[in-house]
């Protein structure tokens, strides 16, 4: 993901250097494209990156540990991966009681929620594929 020019580098190359430019940076909307969501958790985990083990100074979803879990403790840098992301869906679907049709809590991962997008995307372009695919981030090809 951190090719020619979209890299943690790059994206501080483009960062202000005036604290006004920097508070008005801060007060943009995002557009919650992959893109946005990517330069959005580089630009918000940017600190972190120099307290972090090697190992995970090149990694996007940097965060620091509220608990010991593992072999990462308290504290620590870590970084988001498929394990503490389901432990998060997890926590939220329990927190907020959300149940599926059977009435069990509901079972949601990443991609039943791309796919509801993707439906939602199809819906919206009136199943114009080249429209899906644009608003999908990807070019008609990829879309077939």
């Amino acid at each position: 993901m951190q090719g020619a020019g979209h890299g943690r580098a790059a994206l501080e190359r483009q960062t202000p250097t005036k604290p006004s430019e920097q508070a008005a940076e801060q007060d943009l909307c995002f557009d919650l494209s992959e893109g946005a969501v990517l330069q959005q958790a580089i630009a918000s985990t940017r600190e972190l990156v120099c307290e972090a083990r090697p190992a995970l100074k090149q990694r996007i979803w940097l965060y620091r540990a509220e608990a010991s879990a593992g072999s990462t403790k308290r504290g620590n840098i870590t970084c988001l991966d498929s394990k503490s992301l389901n432990r998060a869906i997890q926590a939220v679907i329990q927190r907020h009681n959300l149940l599926g049709d059977d009435g069990l809590p509901l079972r949601l991962n990443l991609s039943r929620l791309r796919k509801s997008r993707f439906d939602r995307a199809l819906r919206t372009a009136d199943g114009d594929i080249a429209i899906t695919a644009n608003l999908m981030g990807n070019t008609p090809r990829v879309a077939h």
